[in-house]
């Protein structure tokens, strides 16, 4: 009987123990249920007291970096403000380089497709598409491939009806160029690997989870207004 106190004793003191934060330094995974097993939340702690997340979703990935601090069990985060070069290094998007009106009654956009080391990404499509999203179905040429350059002309008449060009390849992100009619326009479009981040957290932004079992191998953590402890799995060294 004496032994099952000191047993159980011993048990809540280990639970009301602080976590001191170099326990938590290295990188840590959140991975499905499905038999595939993908990484769907990223943490990486370092000893000076920084960490970068990230959270892969269909078209939505959010990912930061901050400052975190440990308060007994309580792990919370505070976002910083990510410099703009580093937003762009984090998301797809297009820049016009350059724009004019047209002269006949085509409109022609000519493309440049680079994935973020400047490779062109030959066999993207570009398509045009209605505000939904979805191929438009008007009976003209409507889809054409990068070479492999990666460049295309995207060529259409003035008086079709449709709202973008959809800037599209398998496991990258998918971007959509808002067009406008009566115009020649060069436009370079960076293309973000699909499991990389497309949105980041605003600076100032603190975010309370709850620790239990810090482990070598890993620990859980649940967010403070959720009841739900999640594992995450450290990664090997």
């Amino acid at each position: 009987m004496k032994k099952l106190i000191c047993f159980i004793v011993l048990l809540v003191i280990q639970q009301h123990t602080s976590i001191s934060q170099s326990e938590l330094d290295g990188s840590y995974s959140l991975y499905t249920n499905d038999d595939n097993q993908g990484v769907i939340e990223e943490f990486v702690f370092s000893d000076d007291s920084l960490f970068e997340f990230k959270h892969l979703k269909y078209l939505a990935n959010e990912c930061g970096m901050g400052r975190y601090v440990i308060n007994d069990s309580m792990l919370v985060l505070k976002f910083h403000e990510v410099p703009p070069a580093v937003k762009d290094s984090l998301r797809s998007y297009f820049v016009v380089e350059n724009s004019k009106l047209s002269k006949g009654d085509t409109t022609e956009y000519t493309i440049s497709i680079l994935d973020h080391n400047d490779i062109p990404l030959q066999g993207t499509s570009a398509q045009l598409v209605d505000k939904e999203g979805y191929n438009i179905t008007d009976k003209v040429k409507k889809d054409w491939e990068v070479d492999e350059t990666g460049r295309v002309n995207v060529r259409f008449p003035d008086d079709l009806d449709f709202f973008g060009i959809k800037i599209a390849l398998m496991g990258y992100e998918t971007v959509v160029i808002p067009a406008n009619k009566d115009t020649n326009k060069t436009i370079s479009v960076k293309m973000l690997e699909s499991e990389k981040c497309s949105h980041v957290y605003e600076a100032g932004t603190i975010i309370n989870y709850y620790l239990k079992n810090v482990r070598y191998s890993g620990f859980y953590i649940r967010e403070e207004n959720s009841d739900n402890y999640k594992y995450y799995k450290k990664k090997k060294e």
